[in-house]
């Protein structure tokens, strides 16, 4: 268990919870791209699980419908801009859910406007990707495994140091 003073040396200081958000032209509309939200990470993460085979703990494919998930994010986190062009908040600061661009119209857009705002979104929330499930893709052998070691054998060449 933390002692008070442990707590105290966490720094955790939420005084300003007014999320950031950057404004977006597209086409001839404003909207404004917020921070993502717990529960639009939590939709994100559900929608990017969807497809992940777990095998023994250990995430096998994720592939499925990962495309679904980038657009389920930027939907959660794109909202129209009030009618003088600003941010469309609530009294509490937070986004009014009813000026949220749904994802039909994202999906509308051109794949260069979706991905755009897509990393957009992970720019104003960088702690979003400390919290992905690691991409298959990135490693060698393309199941989302570490690649094996390799070891010399007496068929390996060597170079002159021996290795």
């Amino acid at each position: 268990m933390l002692t008070s003073t442990q707590i105290t040396d966490l720094n955790l200081d939420f005084t300003d919870l007014e999320p950031q958000k950057t404004r977006v032209p597209i086409g001839k509309k404003v909207y404004w791209l917020f921070e993502a939200s717990g529960d639009a990470a939590t939709k994100y993460r559900n929608a990017s699980l969807k497809g992940a085979r777990i095998e023994e703990g250990r995430t096998l494919s994720t592939m499925e419908g990962i495309a679904d998930a980038e657009v389920i994010l930027v939907a959660n986190c794109l909202y129209q801009a009030t009618e003088t062009g600003d941010p469309p908040v609530t009294q509490n600061g937070n986004p009014d859910p009813s000026k949220r661009v749904g994802e039909l119209q994202i999906r509308a857009w051109p794949g260069r406007v979706q991905k755009a705002l897509y990393e957009a979104v992970h720019k104003l929330s960088p702690w979003l990707r400390e919290r992905e499930t690691p991409d298959p893709k990135a490693s060698v052998n393309g199941h989302g495994m570490p690649p094996e070691p390799t070891t010399a054998t007496s068929d390996s060449p060597t170079d002159s140091s021996g290795h």
